[in-house]
């Protein structure tokens, strides 16, 4: 049985193109891509049990590989570095696992600069683009929504920062969405992450009334 196009449907890959679209593997938590995955197999004629095994040693497998499958399209390390010397806090709300966040963070040599780390498999996580996480991390952080920016490029992430309300959203080019997709919820769009340093200076500057 070859389910391949199947899982590709489900997931929002399109094999041609070699692109992920905003869908699941987009955005979406590892339970909420466990229980898609594990009922299209249900429904392929799997039982239950059955369906949740494989799909769970999928995951585990997919967990592993993504030490070796990391891309780094700008010099994070760097970037956090600049933005820690500027006393700037640094979370990641991703729906991640946690075991898969940390290795991926670990191979950027980035883990050490984080400040707080959410995952889509933490207990009390709510996916995006609900406002829960984002506000969390301002709560935990003592920081206020207004002086925060989320940067992201999903519709997920955009999504959650407009709902919390926070100070500003950034729109990401370099992953799954292009402009005409980010700009309705993106107040700036960028090539890739290394251009919000000026965006993250234009934020503390005082306004000029």
């Amino acid at each position: 049985m070859n389910i391949t196009e199947d899982v590709y449907r489900v997931l929002g890959y399109c094999p041609e193109q070699q692109r992920v679209r905003p869908g699941l593997l987009a955005s979406a938590t590892m339970s909420q891509i466990e229980n898609a995955l594990a009922h299209l197999l249900i429904e392929k004629g799997f039982d239950s049990a059955e369906a949740l095994s494989i799909v769970s040693t999928a995951i585990q497998y997919s967990d592993q590989r993504t030490q070796h499958s990391v891309k780094q399209i700008y010099d994070l390390h760097y970037l956090f570095q600049t933005l820690k010397e500027n006393n700037v806090k640094i979370a990641l709300c991703t729906s991640d696992s946690r075991k898969g966040t940390y290795i991926m963070l670990k191979r950027l040599k980035i883990d050490n600069l984080v400040d707080l780390v959410i995952c889509g498999d933490d207990i009390g996580a709510v996916p995006k683009p609900h406002p829960h996480n984002a506000l969390s991390i301002c709560r935990e952080l003592d920081v206020d929504p207004i002086d925060t920016l989320v940067v992201g490029d999903t519709l997920a992430d955009l999504g959650m920062g407009r709902s919390a309300h926070l100070g500003g959203t950034v729109g990401v080019l370099s992953g799954i969405c292009n402009q005409e997709e980010l700009r309705p919820l993106a107040d700036y769009v960028i090539a890739n992450v290394g251009s919000i340093l000026p965006i993250v200076e234009n934020m503390r500057r005082p306004s000029l009334l």
